[in-house]
């Protein structure tokens, strides 16, 4: 586990093994790259100097081997991480360090608010009920519940595959014995209207699937990354699609518009007399 692991996405009250902090951790000093809410983009944070002066400096007198230093410091540590774009932008923490373990108390802003807005304009993008789900998806995820967020991520691909079905019914009328089909078979039954990555990644719908019903809650946080980031690229390609589709149905209009007025000015209307 990295320090940005353990601070930004490790989640609150879980007691970690100290010593893999002041391994990596040199007179207190920290740095590494995340998300800003303030700046929206990805910006490198440092820690305060003078919070290291003051709080830290026990560390490194404290002995010389990992274990015999993380178990003769204690005590709430404030953690403050000061975005190198703009030093008014800041992450901050309450970390306790008590017999060798390090506990996370207090983080703000939090990881679902980092995460969330790392996914910035992608997630506007997508409907409101989408964007809703997804959003409390990653809350739950951040708060320790990954396995209530497998719940909203699989809420997401069935409303996704519920929306293909009725605009692919629309186009090519009702697909006989659909209600009795299982998951995969409505996926290659609906595949001509579905994004390609749905097809591609069809074990995602048995991977969130096991998440509800089987997987541990470790396994769980284990796999949601990776689950989240293919169901926000599959939410994303059918936004494009939709967009794309809305775009040529706007220029199909406008050109026969267009086409209505140069026929009307080629081809005026001939006076009864000639």
């Amino acid at each position: 586990m990295t320090i940005r692991t353990f601070l930004v996405e490790n989640g609150l009250y879980q007691p970690i093994d100290a010593s893999f902090l002041l391994d990596q951790v040199e007179d207190g000093r920290i740095t590494f790259d995340a998300y800003c809410p303030e700046c929206k983009s990805s910006s490198t944070f440092k820690r305060t100097i003078a919070e290291v002066k003051d709080r830290v400096v026990p560390i490194s007198l404290a002995g010389n081997s990992p274990t015999s230093r993380s178990k003769r410091v204690a005590g709430f540590m404030p953690v403050t991480m000061i975005c190198s774009r703009t030093v008014a932008h800041i992450i901050r923490f309450e970390v306790e360090l008590s017999n060798g373990k390090l506990v996370k108390y207090g983080q703000s802003p939090s990881y679902a608010d980092i995460l969330i807005g790392s996914l910035g304009t992608d997630l506007k993008e997508l409907d409101k009920p989408a964007q809703r789900e997804l959003v409390k998806a990653l809350r739950l995820y951040s708060s320790d519940a990954a396995i209530g967020g497998f719940v909203y991520l699989r809420r997401i691909f069935e409303n996704l595959i519920s929306r293909t079905k009725i605009a692919h019914e629309a186009e090519h009328g009702l697909i006989d014995g659909y209600d009795a089909l299982r998951m995969k078979g409505r996926i290659q039954v609906l595949a001509p209207s579905l994004p390609a990555l749905v097809a591609e990644n069809a074990a995602v719908w048995d991977i969130l699937s096991a998440g509800v019903h089987e997987l541990a809650e470790a396994d769980c946080r284990r796999y949601f990354p990776f689950v989240q980031s293919a169901i926000a690229q599959i939410l994303e390609r059918e936004a494009h699609i939709r967009r794309a589709r809305e775009q040529a149905d706007t220029t199909r209009k406008a050109l026969q518009a267009i086409l209505s007025e140069v026929n009307g000015v080629a081809s005026p209307p001939h006076d009864a007399d000639d």
